[in-house]
């Protein structure tokens, strides 16, 4: 226990810490006096917690949350909270800004090459995450310290428990989501998509305003796919993306697009369909993937990622880079999770850190910067290796095989 101990505080009690003595604008002291400060701050919450618990605060309590949120969160999770949030600020008509901090927000963390909840407790870059303010640095340090967010739970404590599955619904989002669950009162998570399916089938949306026999044909479809959702056949998901592909390549602000993850290493079956693309203008992008004659309805239009759902209903995220750091962005999103694993293991042993933006090093006065590389052969190059094909990069022996 920290308390018993006079090792320097980590992860939230840091954060506690420095949030203190940047609250009284206290200099610079000793880790001993900051442990006396966290002895203290722990003393209060022991006495201020046994008493909030004796009055009316079941809204904040576990079992009665309308969102799922706990210590662990992996980076998915975050991701697909954050996006829902977003949706709901935007049904409530909140500040357009704010809406797209949370969507940009959502990105970055999917894309993130590091799982949040880890770096909370062990890593004091925590809080210099690219796109991640201070309003939401200090959300996702209530979350990873008391399992819940209370702002987001307020914002949802009046929308249907449904809402935030058929969210999740390719086609449909936070506000018919919402109209839905509200219309046939979807107020159980684990029952809506089959709820919402009988209804479906039973004719009873196309006369809705906003929906229509198409729309209901495409809810009934997407559900059917949700609830027994498998992963496609290459070929298939090979189709859709090299059709997608064609398009992206033909923007001008686009320099370079491929597919990404287990697409491009040629897997039998695919779970998802990324691309990846770099781009010079991210506006003129979005203004372009809206008017693609194969994109039904953007879901995600952030600076890092960008959802779509076709008219075929298949959804497909297209992940966003700079050209100057297209290199590592392509070796970083194609994987596999082991390939990158053994490659950031192997780039340690150099003293060399990896992620999507490029190759940290550190030169010999112990100043550390980053190296960006605008294709792969450049990235796998700089850490003395041959380049290696997509579909080699299993995370077993293709690194020793490609060494130079």
């Amino acid at each position: 226990m920290f308390l018993s101990t006079t090792k320097k505080p980590s992860g939230w009690r840091a954060v506690v810490v420095k949030k203190i003595l940047r609250r009284y604008k206290l200099p610079s002291i000793s880790w001993w006096v900051k442990k006396k400060l966290m002895e203290l701050w722990c003393s209060i919450t022991r006495i201020i917690r046994p008493v909030a618990s004796s009055y009316k605060v079941q809204g904040d309590m576990m079992e009665d949350m309308q969102l799922a949120l706990h210590k662990k969160m992996s980076n998915q999770e975050l991701s697909e909270v954050l996006n829902f949030i977003s949706g709901v600020l935007a049904l409530r008509k909140a500040n357009p800004f704010r809406v797209r901090a949370y969507q940009n927000a959502a990105a970055v963390i999917e894309q993130y090459d590091r799982q949040l909840h880890e770096m909370f407790l062990t890593d004091p870059d925590f809080d210099k995450i690219p796109g991640i303010g201070d309003t939401l640095q200090t959300k996702l340090t209530e979350l990873f310290t008391t399992g819940n967010i209370k702002a987001f739970q307020e914002y949802v404590s009046d929308i249907p428990a449904g809402t935030y599955v058929l969210d999740k619904v390719p086609g449909l989002g936070v506000k018919k989501a919402y109209k839905l669950a509200t219309l046939f009162h979807l107020d159980k998570a684990d029952t809506a998509l089959a709820d919402l399916l009988e209804v479906a089938k039973a004719g009873k949306i196309r006369d809705i305003e906003g929906f229509g026999e198409k729309s209901e044909a495409d809810i009934i479809e997407a559900l059917k796919f949700r609830i027994d959702k498998k992963r496609l056949p290459l070929v298939e998901a090979m189709a859709v993306a090299t059709e997608l592909l064609a398009e992206l390549r033909q923007c001008p602000a686009v320099t370079r697009a491929e597919a990404l993850g287990s697409l491009r290493r040629q897997l039998e079956t695919v779970g998802d369909i990324d691309l990846g693309i770099a781009v010079s203008d991210i506006e003129i992008v979005k203004n372009y993937i809206k008017q693609l004659p194969h994109v039904k309805k953007v879901l995600v239009a952030g600076d890092q990622m960008i959802r779509v759902m076709l008219h075929d209903n298949h959804q497909v995220d297209i992940k966003v880079a700079t050209p100057e750091e297209w290199g590592a962005f392509l070796q970083h999103f194609t994987g596999s999770k082991e390939h990158n694993i053994r490659l950031r293991e192997f780039a340690l042993k150099q003293g060399k850190s990896l992620s999507e933006h490029g190759i940290k090093v550190t030169d010999k006065e112990g100043a550390t910067h980053q190296e960006k590389y605008p294709d792969e052969e450049s990235f796998y190059l700089a850490l003395g290796l041959n380049w290696i094909k997509p579909e080699d990069r299993v995370g077993r022996d293709e690194i020793t095989k490609a060494k130079l």
